[in-house]
């Protein structure tokens, strides 16, 4: 009798104690990446490059038509480094490229990706496309 009693208080101490269901609850941080934009907006980014990048003589006598690809490293400042022409169409158009992105980059700024709340270096790539055979 005091077996199946003490058999009684443990299956109740058990069931009580680790019978009952532990609830946890988890919140989900949704780490959403944003990419690096201009601060001013996109249109005032093109804007900028259509007005600032000089056409020389060169270039508009030999009528270039293609694209001017480029890079660069958009810092957790929003600054520019490591500014690389990758593609270029002769003529200088990779040192114009070059001065005008350096000229932005001096004047107006970025705001970097953000990854995790959290600013971070990222590699940007743009393309500038010149038609000069059309004018």
């Amino acid at each position: 009798m005091k077996s199946f009693l003490l058999l009684g208080v443990m299956s109740f101490l058990f069931f009580n104690v680790f019978g009952q269901r532990v609830k946890i609850d988890t919140i989900t941080k949704m780490s959403i990446e944003h990419p690096p934009q201009p601060k001013e907006g996109l249109q005032n980014f093109k804007n900028y490059m259509l007005k600032e990048f000089k056409i020389s003589r060169e270039m508009d006598n030999r009528g270039l038509k293609g694209k001017i690809m480029c890079s660069f490293i958009v810092e957790k400042d929003g600054s520019f480094s490591d500014i690389k022409v990758l593609e270029d169409l002769g003529c200088g158009t990779d040192k114009e490229a070059i001065r005008v992105l350096q000229k932005y980059s001096s004047n107006y700024k970025w705001i970097p990706r953000i990854i995790g709340g959290r600013y971070v270096r990222d590699l940007k790539e743009i393309a500038i496309l010149l038609d000069l055979k059309s004018n």
